[in-house]
């Protein structure tokens, strides 16, 4: 009997422990401590439920690093893991009309609803790239606790004791000011490493606009192994317009929303600024929108989903940017229009 043939496990992630429920009509639901000795015992259950040798469907929610080590000793031992979207289980409990919220009722809640979608299967990635996602959060928690120390300052320089304010936050200032130096050291001697993560990052530099922090941010945070094309990429980042229109009332106007990981939206944010200026055909492109009365917002956004396409086609390519003095690639989106994504040259 193949995995696809057994229902789906469904497992509630916390931090102290999870529940697993085996199928979405189960009526026991084991719980395990989430310590590497309980994912152990979970592993060796799983295996005494289905079958010694016999892989399984798990699915998950993702909860960031309580899930990790879990889905990753659930993939090493050979089963199929799904990590599911928060807000995509949270939809389904509405749409079921759910009125109670439990655990043990969330892993059967998770189990159906792998049962009846059809999702991607879930791979951990690399160590490296564990590794750059650690460096990219990290630094940019201590620039927001930075930046949130800066605007605390400001409001102080109107207050009867600036100074006393200023001597309070220098040293920890300072502090978060040498950590993200520390970090930015550290992404560096990545990129110029001779590896396939030092080759990415590289490659993603080479775009006029991209800096190191922004291909550090893109390259950790896009999973290309699920991402087929170009309008999966502006999808999953959020940058593809939303219409609103329903009858002859209702008549939204469209947007971007709120979907996808802001993060990445926010790193290309400034890049597209400077970009609309520094590179010749982003600037073309973005006179075109102008003339034809688009909003400053939604040229800034279209330039920042055709950086976000060019790093994802350089990404895929391996080779490094160049203009495109040549036939450029035609790429058709989602809006029903042809972008062009300059061709990289050869190295």
């Amino acid at each position: 009997m193949s995995t696809m043939d057994c229902a789906p496990f469904g497992i509630d992630v916390s931090a102290r422990w999870f529940d697993v429920a085996a199928g979405p009509a189960a009526t026991d639901v084991q719980r395990f401590a989430n310590t590497p000795d309980g994912i152990r015992a979970c592993v060796s259950w799983l295996a005494g439920v289905a079958g010694a040798g016999r892989p399984v469907r798990v699915g998950m929610e993702a909860t960031g690093t309580y899930s990790l080590p879990l889905a990753t000793a659930l993939h090493a031992a050979g089963h199929t893991v799904y990590v599911c979207n928060p807000l995509s289980l949270a939809r389904y409990g509405q749409a079921m009309l759910a009125r109670t919220k439990t655990d043990a009722l969330d892993a059967r809640r998770i189990a159906r609803f792998c049962a009846a979608h059809e999702l991607a299967p879930w791979s951990p990635s690399s160590a490296a790239h564990q590794q750059l996602h650690a460096l990219v959060s990290t630094r940019e928690v201590l620039v927001g606790q930075a930046q949130r120390l800066r605007n605390r300052q400001h409001a102080a320089d109107y207050t009867s004791c600036p100074a006393l304010v200023a001597d309070l936050q220098a040293p920890v200032l300072a502090a978060i000011t040498a950590q993200i130096a520390a970090i930015e050291r550290e992404l560096a001697t990545l990129a110029k490493a001779d590896t396939p993560l030092g080759a990415q990052l590289r490659v993603v530099q080479s775009v006029p606009g991209l800096g190191l922090t922004t291909a550090a941010t893109l390259v950790s945070g896009l999973p290309l192994h699920r991402l087929a094309g170009p309008r999966q990429v502006a999808s999953y980042v959020g940058l593809c317009p939303r219409e609103r229109s329903s009858g002859s009332s209702v008549r939204g106007r469209s947007s971007i929303g709120s979907l996808g990981p802001a993060h990445l939206r926010r790193a290309l944010y400034l890049p597209a600024v400077v970009a609309m200026r520094a590179n010749p055909e982003l600037r073309t492109f973005a006179e075109r929108l102008r003339t034809r009365g688009k909003p400053p917002k939604v040229i800034v956004v279209a330039v920042m989903r055709k950086l976000l396409l060019l790093a994802w086609a350089l990404l895929q390519s391996g080779q490094p940017y160049a203009p495109a003095h040549r036939p450029a690639a035609a790429v058709r989106q989602g809006d029903g229009h042809a972008h062009t994504v300059p061709r990289p040259l050869s190295a």
